[in-house]
């Protein structure tokens, strides 16, 4: 029976630490990679360009998820560039916190990131509210705003 506890505390524990982990736009991180990678070119010990067309990591992103809570949470947050946070798509939280607190009920919060030089990622930390692979992750050209103008 201990054995079994054990088995079952270790599994839960590794499933919490795995599941919380950085998130960007899917790709991105392979074609800044091979960017850099292709620029380390060299002849004759001079740097060497690459001749043929480079893509790039979307520089905007949206990041959004829906949750529940039952009460209030306080939620820290880093990212890989300049960010900006709304909740149910009209409450726009100022600056750039490194905290926030999303209140009790149903929300969706949507989490864009800017950055041109590295592929734009977040890291969300909550009792709850954690990045992981449930989070939708869109390109900003695609995602869905509020202002009709366009």
């Amino acid at each position: 029976m201990n054995k079994l506890l054990t088995t079952l505390l270790l599994l839960t524990i590794g499933q919490g630490i795995q599941a919380q982990t950085w998130i960007w736009y899917p790709g991105d991180m392979d074609i800044w990679t091979g960017n850099r990678i292709n620029n380390l070119r060299t002849e004759n010990g001079s740097f060497y360009p690459t001749f043929w067309r480079a893509d790039s990591h979307c520089q905007t992103v949206e990041f959004q998820k829906v949750v529940d809570l039952a009460m209030p949470e306080e939620v820290e947050i880093a990212a890989e560039g300049q960010y900006g946070i709304r909740i149910d798509n009209h409450k726009y939280v100022f600056g750039m916190p490194k905290t926030f607190t999303v209140p009790q009920g149903k929300h969706t919060l949507h989490i864009a990131v800017n950055n041109l030089s590295s592929p734009p990622a977040i890291y969300v930390k909550g009792k709850t509210v954690q990045s992981d692979t449930t989070w939708t992750v869109t390109d900003y050209t695609d995602a869905t705003r509020t202002d009709t103008s366009r």
